[in-house]
């Protein structure tokens, strides 16, 4: 991985890439989505450097690190295919995402106590594990039900129906239209990366990645699975 610097047992910088110093040559989604860590764990390490933390920011990078950045890692590890890289990198980014944490909390004024460092799993599969036993005792809600599961279908066979019918659309590769997701339907012809929350009394204004890599996919998905639900319940309702 090449000599990296450790601050607290956490490196400055997200690992390279295994054998990237002794010229591996990766592929361009390999280098695309572990550019996107790099930075996003960079801007992260550099906010916690500054001595006036804002608490809404630190969480917004805590929660973009957990919520978008640890989905991104772990499709980098199937296709890095070393335990030991992937398990490194899942440690530092959940010992980032914590320090995160804790600096908001210090912030806020709250002491959150010391907490020992979980050891690294061994296996690309509990990267989110990892970063859950980081986290853990930054969990404060009560426990809350399991909702009810219930179907939108009227019968069985229109749940049937819906799963023959979203395969076939899957595996067709169509994208239905009006809902944001087709290329046709792309601002300025390009799928939005980022999204703008608005944070505190004042409105300000903090941006959030959104890796194409990661979300469009789960966005066609999305839209592909409600168009043929609503279409199946229409018919079901007299209203096709």
């Amino acid at each position: 991985m090449g000599d990296v610097a450790w601050d607290a047992g956490r490196p400055l910088s997200f690992p390279d890439l295994p054998g990237s110093r002794e010229g591996t040559h990766w592929g361009p989604n390999a280098l695309q989505a572990h550019g996107i860590i790099r930075d996003a764990y960079y801007q992260a390490s550099q906010l916690l450097r500054q001595e006036d933390g804002d608490p809404p920011r630190l969480r917004i990078h805590s929660d973009q690190l957990h919520h978008k950045i640890a989905p991104l890692l772990e499709v980098l590890g199937h296709e890095v295919q070393s335990i030991t890289w992937t398990m490194t990198s899942a440690h530092a980014l959940g010992k980032l995402i914590r320090e995160l944490e804790d600096a908001a909390s210090a912030a806020e004024g709250r002491s959150e106590g010391s907490a020992s460092s979980p050891e690294p799993v061994g296996n690309t599969q509990l990267i989110h594990e990892q970063i859950m036993a980081d986290q853990q005792r930054h969990i404060r809600h009560e426990p809350i039900d399991v909702p009810n599961i219930s179907t939108p279908f009227q019968s069985i066979e229109g749940e049937e129906v819906f799963n023959l019918a979203l395969k076939e659309l899957r595996d067709l590769g169509i994208i239905p239209n009006g809902y944001g997701v087709g290329q046709s339907e792309w601002v300025n012809g390009s799928y939005p990366e980022i999204e703008i929350i608005k944070v505190g009394h004042g409105g300000k204004e903090y941006h959030v990645d959104l890796p194409f890599v990661i979300w469009w996919p789960r966005a066609v998905a999305w839209a592909q699975g409600l168009d043929v639900m609503t279409r199946i319940c229409m018919v079901e309702n007299g209203e096709l």
